[in-house]
């Protein structure tokens, strides 16, 4: 990929169309798990999709039936098929262009989360199978919101470096209930926006969540970097890692925590030798060693987000419940007040603390009271 500098007259979210089809299922062949009338509503159904539910015309689906599911987030092209979406979801601007921009919505007291149509409507869908991701085929993207801070690239995230992204609790229920015995490390979700930091031999770097950014005083994230002093820290640290918070403040994201200056909380260390990210008590050893130069070197002390609890998932599941039943559950758990800002929280982290099959198994529960009252 080329070096060369380019301006980037949005932010990084506008540049996430070209990676997140590839990275995010947002349209999938899914199972109707179950399908339920909706008491006073004689033209509307809800229906349960994994850990997700929607509401559908009536009679639309039936239990098991298979249909083509599209999460919250999803930007569906302007056709035909999508026209009866046009007084409630269409968003056009010179980036995004036009399109049908999905969200949590309320519809007759129901909550409805993302679209579940039938593969009837689906020609171009050959061989239907369960799971199959269509993103792609269907040409859907995730919506970008805009706005209009600038920053310089020289490319995209680096390859040995994960991306932040964590897969919904609606969509690995059946992994959360294969390891609800294992303990877990859960943090509270700041809504910002993902900054990362890594040193690999003798390359420095400051990336935003998609971005390899190119130093610059204007860059909120390069400035961030330099107040931390986390080029001299890692140096001096020798290990080729990746620090992972978020960036939370003044000039960020409309500064939903109401905070009067920025602030990074780090959330996770990534081992760019491994390849995967540092269990609980590794990223803490090393934090402290971060801390201590830091100190050492006059550096800002770096925050670490917000700790909510530590425990067996089978501890707070209830007993004999369906996935549906159990990851509603975990959502209800992710509603919460932020101690920052005393609005709702954005939701919860959760990280298992045992390495399962050589990697890391995270997922996050994003509050549904949050994404009800969001703006974008």
């Amino acid at each position: 990929m080329s070096k060369e500098i380019k301006n980037v007259e949005a932010t990084e979210e506008s540049n996430m169309f070209a990676e997140e089809k590839s990275e995010r299922k947002l349209a999938t062949i899914r199972r109707a798990s179950e399908v339920c009338s909706i008491v006073g509503a004689d033209n509307i159904d809800l229906v349960k999709v994994d850990g997700w539910q929607c509401v559908t015309r009536k009679n639309e689906f039936r239990r098991l039936d298979l249909g083509v599911y599209f999460e919250i987030d999803s930007y569906l092209p302007v056709e035909e098929r999508y026209e009866f979406l046009r007084k409630t979801c269409f968003k056009s601007n010179a980036k995004n262009g036009d399109g049908f921009k999905l969200k949590t919505i309320k519809l007759r007291g129901q909550l409805s989360q993302g679209l579940f149509l039938p593969l009837s409507l689906f020609p171009e869908i050959v061989e239907p199978k369960e799971k199959m991701d269509v993103t792609e085929l269907l040409k859907v993207k995730k919506y970008a919101p805009m706005f209009h801070a600038k920053e310089k690239m020289v490319g995209y995230l680096p390859s040995f470096v994960r991306k932040t992204d964590l897969e919904r609790v609606q969509n690995c229920m059946d992994s959360v209930l294969m390891h609800k015995d294992k303990k877990f490390e859960v943090t509270i979700k700041l809504d910002g926006s993902s900054m990362t930091v890594y040193k690999k031999d003798d390359k420095f770097g400051v990336c935003s969540r998609n971005i390899d950014l190119a130093e610059d005083g204007n860059s909120h994230f390069w400035q961030a970097a330099k107040k931390y002093k986390f080029m001299e820290i890692l140096k001096e640290l020798g290990k080729n890692i990746a620090i992972q918070g978020e960036l939370v403040g003044s000039g960020i994201q409309g500064n939903p925590e109401n905070l009067t200056e920025q602030e990074l909380f780090v959330f996770d260390i990534w081992n760019i030798d491994l390849q995967r990210y540092c269990l609980c008590s590794e990223r803490m050893n090393l934090l402290k060693e971060i801390i201590a130069i830091g100190s050492k070197i006059g550096a800002k002390e770096i925050l670490l987000a917000p700790m909510f609890d530590m425990f067996p998932l089978s501890k707070v599941l209830p007993a004999n419940r369906t996935p549906f039943e159990c990851c509603e559950c975990l959502l209800r758990m992710a509603e919460g007040i932020s101690s920052f800002s005393g609005n709702e929280r954005e939701g919860l982290v959760f990280k298992c603390l045992e390495i399962i099959d050589g990697g890391n198994f995270y997922f996050k529960a994003i509050s549904n009271k949050y994404l009800l009252g969001k703006k974008e």
